[in-house]
């Protein structure tokens, strides 16, 4: 596999935002980005959630390998603020940090014994309070059912077609991604307010008791729905499945801007990262907002354009998988 580039520095290239030169350490300054730094085995990999936080915040980091082990044991360390993970994934509670360059470290077992994968981010002072921290939940959008109002985000699972024989592992991964990654929009309430959350509907034509699984949800799928809902989309939504978010529903003639995934060729085995990436992403940022949505794609290709270095059929479409659309 094709060395990888450290996603840090691609990420804040992206984000046309540099922390000002007395917030970086000087014998830190040509040492970052290295989001990939340590003695990992090559293809492994570790990502922060977003690559400037502010030091009010609590953000998840992730390492990806595609090392296994039959006792696996992850063990994270931070230079600043809190972390709590004992697995691929953790939290990094920046509550109490100075602005800065800051270092997170998984240290785990490789395929060759010990490895350790590290990452930096950069912190900000927190101005004011910070905004509402969105979560995700799933909901069934029945037939003939409106969206409810006033989520915060609003994200659809939408298939043009019935899937053929090719394409039905693709959607039922997608399916169980959405089932494991955003629980019950409904369980979630008890918790937060609607302005919250993201609300990630999946069309059905009726409703099911839960839990539901990935294939009910298959065999119930309301296609004409989903088309209907495609079509407030700009472009030629004809093929996918797709992932399609915005901060108005789509059922009530939303004005865009939109944020498009198109995982028509994205290999199943690789359909629940790109899920998790695009439900995070998509609630961390105000992407209807033109400067950030662009940036979002950008950073969303640059993600898994690194964790899918080495496979040309992902890569030469990365380009027409994520998209915004006014």
């Amino acid at each position: 596999m094709a060395r990888f580039f450290s996603i840090l520095g691609l990420l804040t290239l992206f984000s046309g935002r540099m922390p000002a030169q007395n917030d970086v350490p000087a014998s830190g300054r040509q040492d970052l980005p290295s989001a990939t730094s340590g003695a990992h085995p090559p293809g492994d990999s570790c990502t922060p959630e977003k690559p400037i936080a502010g030091s009010k915040e609590a953000i998840h980091v992730r390492l990806w390998t595609a090392s296994e082990t039959s006792t696996p044991q992850y063990t994270w360390t931070a230079t600043a603020g809190h972390i709590e993970g004992h697995s691929a994934e953790a939290l990094w509670d920046l509550s109490g940090a100075s602005a800065g360059y800051a270092t997170a470290t998984v240290g785990y077992k490789g395929p060759s014994g010990p490895a350790s994968c590290s990452l930096q981010i950069v912190i900000e002072e927190s101005a004011g309070e910070r905004g509402p921290v969105r979560d995700r939940g799933h909901d069934l959008l029945v037939k003939n059912t409106p969206e409810t109002p006033g989520y915060g985000l609003y994200s659809y699972v939408l298939f043009s077609a019935a899937p053929d024989d090719g394409s039905r592992p693709r959607y039922l991964q997608l399916l169980q991604a959405v089932l494991a990654q955003a629980p019950s929009i409904e369980a979630l309430g008890v918790y937060y307010d609607a302005a919250q959350l993201n609300a990630t509907y999946i069309p059905v034509v009726s409703g099911g008791q839960p839990p539901v699984s990935a294939q009910w949800l298959l065999d119930n799928y309301d296609y004409a729905h989903a088309r209907f809902l495609l079509h407030a989309v700009p472009g030629n939504l004809s093929r996918g499945p797709y992932l399609v978010s915005s901060h108005q529903p789509l059922g009530k003639a939303a004005s865009g801007p939109y944020l498009v995934q198109d995982l028509s060729s994205v290999p199943p085995h690789l359909v629940s990262l790109w899920t998790g990436e695009f439900l995070n992403q998509a609630a961390q940022e105000h992407f209807w907002e033109q400067s950030t949505g662009t940036m979002l794609a950008l950073r969303l290709r640059t993600a898994i354009g690194i964790m899918a270095e080495g496979l040309p059929d992902v890569r030469k479409s990365l380009d027409s998988w994520i998209s915004v659309s006014k």
